[in-house]
């Protein structure tokens, strides 16, 4: 499976040892990890900016990052209108690659799954799928 790891989900699974680590291990071992450069960028300044992680370990980071399978985001316009328009560069970006599945806990990108054809789940249906299978 083609999966599309959002901001939010990357955060959790580098700063944590919860849910979000455990999709994380999984995603790599068995499924193929897409990634997009407006995630990269977004993680990036999140990582530097908001968290004051030391530069040296963003920079190990994103460079691990970099070895999966990255889209570049191509300014195609979103098939809904979110709230927070960073949000519908990382939709457009999940799209365009062709991902199989959303991994976010961000609740406008939920709010719209209805309405897509691709799947949008939370970490932990995204879990629940996985092990169901």
């Amino acid at each position: 499976m083609r999966v599309f790891l959002d901001t939010n989900v990357l955060v959790s699974a580098f700063i944590s040892r919860g849910l979000s680590s455990e999709i994380f291990r999984i995603i790599i071992k068995e499924h193929d990890l897409i990634l997009s450069n407006v995630v990269i960028e977004e993680l990036d300044r999140i990582f530097t900016v908001k968290l004051n992680i030391n530069p040296e370990q963003v920079k190990e980071i994103i460079e691990y990052l970099r070895s999966f399978k990255i889209h570049k985001y191509s300014n195609e316009k979103c098939p809904v209108e979110l709230r927070d328009k960073d949000d519908e560069k990382v939709l457009a970006s999940a799209i365009q690659s062709g991902s199989d599945v959303i991994v976010t806990g961000d609740k406008d990108l939920l709010d719209v799954r209805d309405k897509l054809e691709i799947k949008i789940l939370n970490p932990r249906e995204f879990l629940e799928l996985v092990k169901s299978s």
